[in-house]
C-alpha cells in the first residue's frame, strides 16, 4: 500500500461497540477527537444517548447522521470518564450520570457522499464519517504486507445492514485508490481495527457522510 494520508495516529486505539448499534457514535467520536487534537477518548455513550433522544428513537434503534451532527453541536461531548461506555444497558435506567464539567462541541451536517470532497478533507486533516450498507463481504479483507485490504466484492451481495465507520486515510495499491477505514469492532478486525477499502467498494456501499469542523 502506497500511503498518501493517514490520520489514524492522531487518535487512540480502535474501540469495540460490542452488540449495541452504536457504530455511528463511535465513528463520530473518532472524528471529534481528531478535530480537537485529543488522544484521550471522548464519550460515545453521551453522544449516542443525545442523538437517539433527539430523534425520538428507542435505545436499541441505532442513531442517525442528522441528529448526531446536531447533538455534537448543541449537546457537546464530554470525556469518556464522565460516562464510561456500557456493554449493555437497561433502557429504564439509561440516562447520563450527571452534567459534565467540560464539553467539546463541533459543527457538521449530514452530507451526500463525494469521494473527491472526502479526499480534500483528508488533505486538510479532516476525517469523514461514512454511513454504509454492508453484508458479510465487509469481513473478507486479506492482509498484504501488514495492511488489511478489502477489494471490490463481486455480486451477488446484499445490503443486509447499515454501519458507520471513519475514513482516516488514503492510498493506492496496484493503481487502485483505497480509503483507510477505522472500524469499531475492536482491534481484531482488519489490522489494529483498520482496513484499506477500495474506492469502488466504498462508493457502491456509502449512502451518507458527515465531516466535522470547529464552531466559529
Amino acid at each position: 500500500m502506497q500511503t498518501e494520508i493517514d490520520l489514524s495516529s492522531k487518535i487512540g486505539a480502535a474501540r469495540d461497540q460490542g452488540l449495541r448499534p452504536t457504530c455511528l457514535a463511535f465513528a463520530a467520536t473518532g472524528a471529534h477527537e481528531i478535530l480537537h487534537g485529543r488522544t484521550g477518548p471522548l464519550c460515545p455513550e453521551w453522544l449516542y444517548y443525545h442523538a437517539v433522544q433527539r430523534a425520538g428513537d428507542p435505545p436499541d434503534a441505532g442513531s442517525r447522521l442528522k441528529p448526531t451532527a446536531q447533538s455534537l453541536k448543541d449537546d457537546g461531548q464530554p470525556e469518556e470518564c464522565d460516562w464510561p461506555y456500557c456493554a449493555t444497558i437497561d433502557p429504564a435506567k439509561w440516562h447520563p450520570p450527571g452534567q459534565p464539567t467540560w464539553l467539546a462541541h463541533a459543527d457538521g451536517d449530514k452530507e451526500r457522499f463525494d469521494f473527491e470532497a472526502l479526499l480534500n478533507d483528508l488533505v486538510n486533516g479532516v476525517p469523514t464519517v461514512l454511513a454504509m450498507r454492508i453484508d458479510n463481504t465487509f469481513n473478507t479483507w486479506t492482509v498484504d504486507d501488514g495492511c488489511a485490504l478489502l477489494e471490490h466484492a463481486p455480486p451477488p451481495y446484499s445490503d443486509a445492514s447499515t454501519h458507520a465507520v471513519l475514513a482516516v486515510g488514503y492510498g493506492e495499491h496496484e493503481a487502485t485508490a483505497y480509503l483507510k477505514i477505522r472500524n469499531s469492532w475492536d482491534v481484531d478486525w482488519g489490522v489494529d481495527g483498520h482496513a484499506w477499502i477500495s474506492e469502488s467498494y466504498v462508493t457502491l456501499r456509502t449512502y451518507g457522510a458527515l465531516s466535522l469542523k470547529e464552531i466559529k
